[in-house]
């Protein structure tokens, strides 16, 4: 069971997300017929990740729930941290940003001040990623800092790289366009260096954002050429659609000062379908939640919408 459990986290980090789900499936089986309720707790917490980066919500929050259950009654403090935290990232991502906080806001207590800095970095940067999602931008930067200082003291750099891409991010929204562009390089830089190529695709998405705000023209067109790339260097490309709708804007914004790029229509109809693939999970309320009230998701749906784009799935 603990060799599946591991091989799965590899096949999770590789993107080979039908591998990893097999593996945790059947070392969770495994660990249940032993009564062995603990590691039981975090296959299921394991399992739970495959399933938030296969798009399945539903099935995340079922996993993180039962796992919580369980370690709460046989696992330690530390234990319960797991499953609050992917708890608090997929309500995050379902738009239910105030349930998510506390859910957050308890795994950071439980890690706090224990030996694990870096298990209280990775439950700040969440924290600080759900304060951005209700606009607190500066508690969110607050969170990051303190995340990124604990993180230099252990020298985790895949998270560091992290803590920069988040830090840009919010410094983005706050319109600090050069501070931004300094902790985004830094950490596309550190992604690069440790091979992490989806956020090296997400560290090009976020510069392609910067650069269509300073209405750099020539940034721009490096940038989307850099982002194509990257997705394309991705195990499964369409399951990302915020980096196929970064680069339809992208493009979009090019055509539309003249410039003779090629037509971006098949990546907004990738974001499109993407979006509603994982809405067909959701009961009618949170779908209507995710689809309108989600600015990033509610972006891609009108702008699918004026262009014509049908699906399968009826909203």
């Amino acid at each position: 069971a603990s060799c599946r459990y591991y091989l799965g986290n590899i096949a999770l980090h590789e993107g080979r997300y039908e591998d990893a789900l097999a593996l945790h499936k059947e070392a969770l089986d495994r660990r249940r017929r032993q009564n062995l309720n603990r590691v039981a707790g975090n296959s299921l917490t394991a399992t739970g990740a495959v399933y938030v980066a296969l798009g399945n919500f539903p099935q995340a929050l079922g996993c993180y729930r039962e796992a919580l259950a369980l370690l709460e009654k046989h696992g330690s403090d530390l234990d319960c941290a797991y499953p609050l935290l992917g708890l608090g990232r997929v309500l995050n991502r379902l738009g239910n940003y105030t349930e998510a906080a506390r859910s957050l806001r308890d795994a950071v207590k439980l890690r706090e001040g224990k030996d694990d800095i870096a298990g209280e970095a990775i439950a700040r940067l969440a924290l600080a990623e759900n304060n951005l999602s209700l606009g607190q931008f500066d508690k969110a930067q607050d969170e990051a800092t303190k995340a990124l200082f604990r993180l230099n003291q252990v020298g985790r750099k895949t998270l560091l790289a992290d803590a920069e891409q988040l830090l840009g991010k919010i410094q983005i929204r706050l319109r600090q366009l050069d501070s931004a562009k300094r902790h985004l390089e830094t950490a596309l830089e550190m992604h690069w260096e440790k091979g992490n190529q989806r956020s090296v695709a997400f560290d090009v998405a976020h510069l392609l954002q910067l650069a269509l705000l300073q209405e750099d023209s020539a940034e721009v067109s490096r940038l989307t050429a850099d982002l194509e790339q990257a997705v394309g260097r991705l195990p499964q490309p369409d399951l990302e659609e915020q980096l196929h709708f970064q680069i339809y804007q992208a493009a979009r914004w090019q055509r539309e000062g003249g410039e003779d790029t090629a037509d971006p229509q098949s990546h907004l109809q990738r974001s499109y379908r993407e979006v509603f693939r994982k809405a067909s999970h959701l009961d009618p309320e949170l779908r209507h939640q995710f689809l309108f009230q989600i600015e990033e998701y509610r972006e891609i749906l009108e702008e699918g919408t004026r262009a014509g784009l049908t699906t399968d799935f009826e909203a």
